[in-house]
């Protein structure tokens, strides 16, 4: 399971990376290189279409299972359909940005902590569920969990859980409201890290102590590496853009989606461009001899698929774009 991450950075250095520098903060929470359960971290969510960054409290239960089961701070990729996560991975949907987090070896009273990051250093988008609706301060059913990956998916130790972390962009389409819960299941299951886009390396035992907080929880300890592990690099280019991710219907459905609404400004400017040229070419053809408008026919023309080609799918722009096309081309030739 993940019991500890670092979260050195503060929670506007997360968003802005993650592009959201628009977003609305109630974070008071400093930077941690030892979170540990029981303390309240920021999180990415979006609530009443808003973005937001919140503290919340890192341990969950529901409060129909007090007394029944046991707090959380994880939850398992595998279980997030069952009546225990599935309101949350309805409407709780959200986002632990991070450096890093640690995973342990050696017997017990020796553990050895690692600290597990990305190879090209960039932040890491963990997915996580959360309440968060009214409650009392402290109460762990208004807490959050980290979703986990299923046994044999640990870095250093395979049977243990590693977090589920994705792109800053697939982590986006994660807390989208629109994506409904078995498409947020599918984008966790493929669009998930792989461990060869990770590096690790020991640390002082001094992170095993709930509290302890210094630079030196994420600095390496002197000696070899362990196999596998290294101390610099960088990930393949294509591990850290997800080009070798399998594909998703839902994620790429989801990706066009959002492509196509960051091109349209776009395409609305260049639509409007070449229908003002087509209008002021019809208007000088109004006022020249009829020789000349014949020999400037074939120019129109040219023009007019020129725009049609521009506008191949034009039936997905706006409907603003749509009728400047009908104005411009149907309508007026």
């Amino acid at each position: 399971m993940c019991g500890r991450f670092d979260q050195s950075q503060t929670a506007r250095y997360y968003a802005n990376v993650f592009g959201w520098a628009d977003a609305v903060y109630d974070s008071e929470s400093a930077p941690a290189y030892n979170v540990s359960p029981g303390t309240y971290r920021p999180l990415m969510h979006i609530q009443d279409g808003e973005r937001r960054i919140d503290d919340v409290f890192w341990s969950y239960r529901a409060k129909w299972a007090e007394g029944k089961l046991p707090i959380s701070i994880n939850a398992r990729l595998d279980k997030l359909t069952n009546r225990y996560w599935s309101r949350l991975l309805k409407n709780g949907r959200a986002i632990v940005a991070a450096e890093g987090w640690y995973e342990w070896t050696g017997e017990k009273g020796k553990k050895q902590p690692w600290h597990i990051h990305r190879k090209d250093r960039a932040p890491l988008f963990m997915l996580a569920l959360a309440n968060f609706g009214p409650y009392e301060e402290n109460r762990a059913e208004a807490g959050f969990v980290l979703v986990t990956d299923a046994a044999g998916e640990g870095m250093l130790d395979i049977h243990d859980r590693r977090p589920v972390v994705l792109s800053a962009q697939d982590a986006a389409l994660w807390l989208d409201p629109a994506l409904p819960p078995e498409g947020a299941l599918e984008l966790a299951r493929n669009a998930a890290l792989p461990p060869d886009a990770f590096e690790w390396f020991k640390v002082t035992p001094e992170v095993n102590r709930a509290g302890a907080n210094s630079p030196q929880m994420a600095t390496p300890m002197p000696g070899k590496p362990a196999p596998g592990s290294t101390t610099a690099g960088h990930a393949p280019a294509d591990c850290r853009d997800g080009a070798d991710r399998p594909g998703s219907p839902v994620r790429d459905l989801l990706e066009d989606r959002q492509q196509r609404h960051q091109s349209q400004r776009q395409t609305d400017d260049d639509a409007r461009a070449l229908a003002q040229a087509l209008a002021a070419f019809e208007h000088l053809l109004g006022d020249t001899p009829a020789r000349t408008q014949r020999a400037s026919f074939g120019v129109m023309c040219l023009l007019r698929i020129l725009f049609h080609i521009h506008l191949y799918d034009i039936h997905g722009a706006s409907p603003k774009v749509r009728k400047m096309w009908m104005l411009a081309v149907a309508g007026r030739w």
